[in-house]
């Protein structure tokens, strides 16, 4: 139990600090600049975590494997959502500016 905390919070963490780059690059170059940074990582962390999970599992250490494929998932699914809501916010906040 406690080797999935750590891979999975590891993985998480560096989510978590790309997503703060790409916040900063939004304010900085716009929307666009920030979907093509966070989708990249995000594309590039799921790969990551897919191949070693699936060597993993060729190596016979399933364990380990399944926790880097909940890994990818959980990288796929909370890097999404957070690259469409870091967009959602600021088109709302331009909305709400001008009216």
């Amino acid at each position: 139990m406690e080797k999935i905390g750590k891979i999975v919070g590891l993985h998480l963490l560096i989510l978590l600090g790309y997503s703060l780059v790409s916040k900063m690059l939004q304010n900085l170059d716009g929307d666009l600049t920030m979907l093509i940074f966070m989708g990249m990582f995000v594309s590039a962390q799921t790969i990551f975590c897919l191949g070693i999970g699936i060597k993993k599992f060729t190596e016979s250490n399933k364990q380990e494997g399944a926790i880097y494929l909940l890994t990818c998932l959980l990288v796929l699914v909370i890097g999404f959502g957070t690259c469409t809501q870091l967009g959602a916010v600021k088109n709302m906040q331009v909305e709400e500016s001008s009216n």
